[in-house]
């Protein structure tokens, strides 16, 4: 895998650019809090990635905004069981997409800045809804990037190939000019690779069958990267 000739950089939005703060779970015990459902964060968030992974592993016919609010429904429907009512939920997918609710990562700003200055391209690359441009706006991130790509917009998500296909396409851009970075192996950078893109894995170790070049432990170690291979190449 040769950097030297990137020149559009996608980065994946939750785990990668920002976190939620203190945890999905605490969010949720809050909002159900208020409407008088008391069930623990530690809980809560266990409940949540153990249905996040399930509705994952069953892709939907259609992905839409409409559809993936449903599937959002029912995710939380399977969450809380007898405590689910409509009113917990509306409040729960209003809040998840207000900015107060997510915290930037470090050195993301410096770092976006840092590849916007070299003259990369930059745009975002997710599995979310249109609740992420506000979310975007926010925390202050949507000015930095050139495009956003929703898979609720393109029709099609992570981990398909066809996401990024897709993605190569409307940029009018061959692959291997695109880099990819992600914090998820499985729908960042394996499906990145196989689409013919370039792809590294932000992660805070290195992965069982990964080397080392491929994973970023800081973000801010991809300006640095890029720019010593292009030079390196501009030497030869």
């Amino acid at each position: 895998m040769s950097f030297d000739s990137i020149h559009t950089i996608s980065f994946d939005a939750t785990g990668t650019l920002f976190d939620p703060i203190p945890s999905i779970g605490g969010i949720y015990a809050e909002v159900l809090h208020q409407h008088g459902v008391f069930i623990g964060e530690p809980e809560l968030e266990m409940r949540f990635m153990a249905e996040f992974h399930k509705s994952r592993s069953c892709p939907m016919p259609v992905i839409d905004e409409e559809h993936e609010k449903n599937r959002w429904h029912n995710v939380i429907v399977e969450i809380l069981g007898d405590d689910f009512s409509d009113f917990i939920f509306e409040d729960l997918w209003q809040t998840i997409g207000e900015g107060f609710r997510w915290k930037t990562k470090s050195k993301v700003f410096r770092t976006l800045t840092a590849l916007k200055e070299a003259g990369f391209n930059l745009v975002l690359s997710s599995n979310w809804d249109k609740r992420l441009y506000s979310i975007l706006k926010q925390l202050k991130l949507l000015s930095h990037f050139d495009q956003v790509f929703l898979s609720t917009k393109l029709g099609v998500e992570k981990p398909e190939e066809a996401f990024y296909s897709k993605i190569a396409d409307e940029l009018g851009v061959d692959p291997i000019h695109l880099l990819h970075v992600g914090n998820s192996p499985a729908n960042d950078y394996k499906p990145a690779l196989r689409s013919g893109w370039n792809a590294l894995l932000l992660h805070n170790r290195i992965p069982h069958g990964m080397e080392p070049g491929t994973v970023l432990g800081s973000i801010d170690q991809l300006p640095e990267i890029l720019q010593s291979e292009q030079a390196a190449v501009a030497d030869i």
